[in-house]
């Protein structure tokens, strides 16, 4: 099915610029499949002829939309064009609907597109006939310049609308303006290229002596605004959204600056930004950290030392200068997750009690593979120290499968004949195997969830009883481990006798 849009009208009113913007460019619900298609203009004649075709080389030199421009005689209405567009421009005294103009319309643009998809199908440029038309660069003057006219047009055929909060060619109203607009790059920009993250620029990975720091990252080509994100050690601080044009990069490109007017407490910090315009919402940026410390009065900064770049452990050691004074050491550390964990050690734990030399502390569980940040805090009892600058590094190690585990029971002479099999647990284990080898007849092998075996913290022991009784004799069993990234080895074999 499809069916036909008649745009709104460019009149002759004229408009002086707007203040800054309330909202930025306005799109149709309605695009082409790529950011391109073909437009006829051999029915005009020149000066017409070449204005409009410069028109079109201008979207398509400064915006990202491509108009395939063609000296082709046909118009903007043709018999055999989706419900009867051409794809084509011309002048008229009516619109391809047989609509006529106002006193004042200047043009109109009507399209067609699929009611199943929502693409435009084909479009159509009639300009008013009955206007007084010529071609000129600069302020308006009695005539109308046809080449402005023909550059708003132009917008509405792939896709933009009436745009009245900001200066754009998009205006509904002639005015002074004969050359795109930011804003008219940036919807061009907003309805066809995927948007893509933010890059965070500063603070990044370091530590600042200011409670208000200024926050900038490279903006992300189309986005006109960005969702501001900050975390703290107690929690969220920020939440927000903001203008690109308020920001200082409303043209999708260059540095976005943020302040965004309130003191942060020493401590370290997480943001990110999200891109979005008026069609989606872009991805995240990755994270970024860093600390304030702009009122200590405890002892100063230590120095990260490791781990810094690649770790191929998953239990890496964390090491930072001693701080003369310091007699406990709080370790902050963010996941590839952004899960944050913060444990204090005392300087004797870390092995640096003198106040000299290094600290050093290696965690009691495993890393996962991905991107790590960390900081230090020292403290000592006149309160708290500062923070180190955060420091990033990345987890590598090969997908470890689960060790062995040992068998408890049943092993040797045992007086039930329902006895409960037990052995120890695994860390990294999510499953086991049973594998019970009978004194006649078949083995039988049966796996069991460590939830449903009573171990899924991965400490103490797993016990599970069999469905049925067993026989007298001898028999003998192992145990295997399992995770996500495979089988672990076979337990050692347990014996026992069933009376």
């Amino acid at each position: 099915m499809a069916a036909v849009i008649r745009r709104a009208t460019f009149t002759a009113a004229l408009i002086g610029l707007l203040s800054s913007a309330a909202a930025a460019f306005v799109l149709s619900a309605h695009r082409w499949p790529q950011p391109s298609t073909t437009v006829y203009y051999g029915l005009l004649s020149d000066p017409y002829a070449s204005a409009f075709a410069s028109a079109a080389g201008e979207w398509t030199s400064r915006s990202v939309f491509q108009f395939n421009a063609q000296a082709s005689a046909i118009g903007p209405c043709s018999a055999s064009g989706p419900l009867g567009l051409g794809n084509g421009a011309n002048f008229g005294t009516t619109t391809c609907d047989g609509t006529g103009f106002g006193d004042s319309d200047l043009a109109v643009t009507e399209t067609v597109y699929d009611g199943n998809t929502g693409f435009l199908l084909a479009a159509a440029i009639t300009f008013n006939t009955a206007q007084s038309w010529s071609v000129y660069d600069g302020p308006l003057q009695a005539s109308i310049d046809f080449r402005r006219v023909a550059l708003h047009e132009l917008g509405h055929f792939l896709g933009l609308e009436h745009e009245t909060n900001v200066p754009a060619i998009m205006n509904p109203d002639i005015s002074d303006l004969d050359r795109l607009q930011d804003d008219d790059i940036n919807g061009a920009a907003a309805l066809y290229v995927p948007l893509g993250a933010a890059t965070l620029v500063a603070p990044a990975e370091t530590l600042v002596n200011t409670a208000r720091p200024l926050y900038q990252w490279n903006a992300a080509p189309g986005s006109s605004w960005y969702r501001f994100y900050l975390h703290g050690t107690a929690g969220t601080v920020s939440d927000s959204w903001y203008s690109a044009s308020n920001l200082g990069c409303g043209a999708g490109s260059g540095t976005c600056s943020l302040d965004p007017g309130f003191n942060l407490q020493d401590g370290i910090y997480s943001w990110w930004i999200m891109s979005w315009n008026y069609v989606k919402a872009g991805p995240w940026s990755t994270r970024s950290d860093f600390t304030v410390a702009a009122a200590v009065v405890g002892p100063g900064a230590t120095t990260l030392s490791a781990p810094t770049g690649t770790a191929t452990t998953p239990r890496p050691t964390f090491t930072w200068s001693a701080v003369a004074g310091s007699t406990w050491y709080q370790l902050w550390l963010a996941s590839p997750s952004g899960a944050i964990s913060q444990t204090w050690y005392r300087a004797s734990d870390a092995g640096c009690a003198s106040g000299t030399g290094m600290c050093q502390i290696t965690p009691s569980r495993d890393l996962s593979n991905g991107s790590w940040s960390f900081a230090v805090e020292t403290w000592s009892p006149a309160g708290s120290g500062s923070w180190s600058a955060p420091q990033v590094f990345v987890v590598s190690t090969p997908l470890l499968t689960p060790p062995a585990t040992t068998l408890i029971a049943p092993l040797g002479l045992i007086t039930t004949t329902s006895p409960t099999f037990q052995w120890n647990a695994i860390a990294t284990s999510t499953w086991y195997q049973l594998y019970l080898s009978p004194p006649s007849g078949g083995p039988v092998a049966t796996w069991y969830r460590a939830s449903d075996v009573g171990c899924a913290s991965g400490t103490g022991a797993c016990s599970v009883n069999l469905p049925s009784p067993l026989s007298s004799g001898s028999y003998r069993f192992w145990v295997q481990t399992w995770n996500s990234n495979g089988a672990g080895p076979w337990s050692a074999p347990g014996n026992f006798n069933v009376p």
